[in-house]
């Protein structure tokens, strides 16, 4: 990876319907102000639904439209991971475990 700087969102407890569209609107507005390289920590997150799968997946379509990068924080064994590999996000998204 380069010498890149990214604007890092950090979601803790549910990543459900709320807060998916809370992060999504924050990185809209971050990428409308220049900053499309994101990095979103998902380490602290709990449970997931198809609402934050939908939002992580339009994030990523903004941020690549924009020519930025978008990565993914999270825990090998956790329900997201779980989720992203039945979905085979994970084959789209850059994705760090920790």
């Amino acid at each position: 990876m380069q010498n890149t700087s990214y604007f890092s969102i950090q979601v803790i407890g549910d990543f459900t319907a709320k807060k998916a569209i809370e992060v999504k609107n924050t990185s809209t507005d971050l990428v409308e102000k220049g900053n499309t390289n994101l990095l979103i920590d998902l380490t602290k997150t709990s449970d997931v639904d198809v609402v934050s799968m939908n939002a992580l997946a339009m994030i990523y379509k903004h941020v690549r439209s924009e020519n930025g990068n978008l990565i993914i924080h999270l825990t090998k064994d956790s329900h997201l991971s779980k989720m992203l590999f039945l979905t085979k996000f994970e084959k789209i998204f850059t994705l760090i475990y920790l």
